[in-house]
């Protein structure tokens, strides 16, 4: 999951998410969408947050946040659009919500607009541009559906300021005992995933493996680490007896093709 965050008007960047309905019809385009919603124009999209609540707001703090929700294509396999929306719709205002530690936030009060996209293009920090396979701005290949977020930092009643990128330590002492916990709004929109689609997802494309292994202290890598050798381990333990089924199932079949069929 990706974050930012803008002082100003979100004009810029709803222009930009519209940048893939250039030349279609009406019908054709994509619109915004949230919990409420299916179809928020462009125009009414940018209304909606850049007329949020600011009471409060500094000059130089941020008035929205992006964030951008990536699937890979295991992830997106057999998920029609329609499916990556209601997962939005259904998880995000939730899981945002519950995100924000030391105060509770009610879900509904949240102003946000998300918006599906299909296409990625190359840019020049990509190995494969790096390495001269592929040019910047060259689409990438395969399905590259992803969805951006734009939320107001003030929920609807103007009662709360939220920031994701305010971090959140528990036991935290001072005037500022609140804040985002950002682990754990991943690791909730990854579980909210697996159990709503049904997912097995590997080990080791898991949060809490590549959080381990990026973040984690020596014993954590290590544990997480003979995890997967021991799940691996398992997964070669059982194949012979997936072979030796797979056989016993072929023999029937060819014996069942030789045994004398009547006909009613």
């Amino acid at each position: 999951r990706d974050w930012s965050s803008d002082v100003c008007s979100s004009d810029l960047y709803i222009e930009y998410l519209n940048k893939e309905n250039e030349g279609k019809s009406i019908t054709e385009q994509e619109y915004f969408f949230n919990d409420k919603s299916d179809f928020i124009a462009g125009a009414n999209a940018q209304n909606l947050i850049d007329h949020s609540p600011k009471q409060g707001i500094r000059g130089k703090d941020a008035k929205y946040f992006e964030v951008i929700m990536s699937f890979d294509k295991n992830e997106l396999n057999g998920k029609s659009d329609q499916d990556i929306k209601d997962f939005v719709k259904e998880t995000f205002p939730k899981i945002y919500a519950e995100s924000v530690k030391g105060k509770e936030v009610n879900h509904d009060l949240l102003i946000w607009v998300a918006k599906l996209e299909q296409e990625r293009k190359y840019k020049t920090t990509n190995p494969e541009t790096k390495a001269g396979l592929k040019k910047k701005g060259e689409l990438k290949e395969g399905d590259q559906r992803h969805v951006h977020l734009i939320v107001a930092r003030k929920t609807s009643d103007n009662e709360m300021s939220i920031s994701p990128l305010s971090s959140y330590k528990e036991g935290s002492k001072g005037v500022i005992k609140s804040g985002f916990e950002r682990n754990h709004l991943r690791q909730a929109y990854e579980t909210a995933f697996d159990q709503k689609f049904n997912y097995n997802r590997p080990l080791e494309k898991s949060f809490k493996y590549q959080n381990a292994m990026k973040h984690g202290t020596v014993e954590e890598k290590k544990e997480m680490q003979q995890l997967l050798n021991s799940q691996k381990e398992k997964a070669v333990e059982k194949q012979p007896e997936i072979n030796i089924k797979q056989q016993q199932d072929q023999q029937q079949d060819q014996s069942e093709q030789r045994r004398p069929k009547l006909g009613l």
